[in-house]
C-alpha cells in the first residue's frame, strides 16, 4: 500500500472546492476521482461537510460521504 502525501490530498481537496458548484456531490466526485488518479487501487473514505447550509432552518451541517470498495 502506498503512503499518502497529505500535501497532495490537501491540494486535491482545495482545487475541488475552489471551483464554483451547486452540489456537494459534484465536489466529492472531483476529490474521489483525483485521489484515485494519484493513488490507484487504494481504499479511501471521503466525507465533506458544508457548515450552516442555506436550507431555511437551523442546520449544523450537510454532508456527503463516499467509501471505496474493498481492493
Amino acid at each position: 500500500m502506498p503512503f499518502l502525501d497529505y500535501v497532495t490530498l490537501y491540494t486535491i481537496a482545495k482545487e475541488a472546492v475552489m471551483e464554483p458548484t451547486q452540489l456537494l456531490e459534484s465536489i466529492l466526485q472531483k476529490i474521489v476521482k483525483n485521489i484515485l488518479a494519484a493513488y490507484p487501487n487504494t481504499k479511501i473514505n471521503v466525507e465533506i461537510r458544508k457548515l450552516n447550509p442555506p436550507l431555511g432552518g437551523e442546520i449544523a451541517h450537510s454532508a456527503v460521504k463516499w467509501e471505496s470498495d474493498e481492493n
